[in-house]
């Protein structure tokens, strides 16, 4: 996982830029407290098959991912399971996110994005 936001000249967003973008409103960073804003995210459920089972397992996340925690600015493991030389492994990830938003902060539109990269290994 990698934070991948946009900013006013990366409209699509980029890899590394971890905050919620406001445009002229100003931008939210992430985090897990504190009395300003910020948001966060964290993996809620994961799981795997591995041929030559044909039964799910559940993965637990990478600490602290399990819980919120601050979007990555660099490509971070957020789950680990085996691969397989009988199969395709197929598996499910659920990620959920969590926003504080201080009194003080600016009403407006807040666009912020998480990049999810599947590395194979076996």
């Amino acid at each position: 996982a990698i934070g991948f936001s946009p900013d006013a000249t990366h409209a699509a967003g980029y890899e590394g830029n971890t905050f919620m973008y406001g445009g002229t409103v100003g931008n939210i960073n992430t985090g897990t407290s504190g009395t300003n804003s910020w948001w966060a995210f964290k993996v809620t459920s994961a799981t795997a098959t591995v041929p030559p089972s044909t039964t799910p397992t559940t993965v637990t996340p990478v600490s602290p991912y399990g819980s919120y925690a601050a979007i990555p600015s660099s490509a971070t493991s957020i789950l680990n399971y085996a691969g397989s030389t009988d199969g395709p492994v197929t598996g499910t990830m659920r990620t959920d996110y969590k926003i504080n938003v201080s009194s003080t902060q600016s009403a407006g539109t807040y666009t912020g994005q998480v990049k999810y990269t599947i590395v194979g290994n076996v």
